[in-house]
């Protein structure tokens, strides 16, 4: 076989090749794609600010350290704040700006002086205190005396 006539099968060859590609997926497959990343921009928030992210309804609240301190229901947010006006979305991208804290608390309790709380398991009952903290009530006398 003459060379012309192994150069001109295998171009056939590749041609065919070309063609069944791009007749199954389109010109697409030897265009190279780029991906054009949209470039979010974080807000920058505050000690003491509050944040959600996009699509979940949980409400973080910024301690002094930056760290994300979450409020585990909205029972507990009421007795911090009456509405929730002064939350800002913010997208998950920009979650991990705000760590989770790494020893406890790692949530927000309710209002110091707001609610005295229970365990369900004991029949002691707590008064929650500044700082995070509860402390136990010796005596329903002595609850009525600072709750009513």
């Amino acid at each position: 076989m003459t060379d012309v006539l192994k150069m001109t099968k295998k171009a056939f060859t590749w041609s065919v090749v070309a063609m069944t590609i791009v007749w199954s997926v389109g010109l697409a497959a030897f265009v190279p794609t780029v991906v054009l990343a949209e470039e979010v921009t974080c807000p920058e928030l505050e000690p003491g600010g509050l944040f959600k992210v996009s699509g979940n309804a949980a409400v973080y609240l910024l301690n002094g350290d930056m760290e994300r301190m979450y409020f585990p229901n909205g029972e507990v947010y009421k007795t911090w704040y009456s509405d929730f006006s002064g939350v800002q979305e913010i997208p998950n991208t920009c979650v991990d700006n705000y760590p989770a804290p790494s020893v406890a608390p790692y949530g927000v309790n309710y209002r110091p002086g707001s609610r005295l709380v229970k365990v369900e398991i004991s029949p002691s009952v707590y008064a929650v205190e500044s700082g995070n903290k509860v402390s136990k009530i010796g005596s329903e006398e002595v609850a009525i005396a600072l709750y009513g």
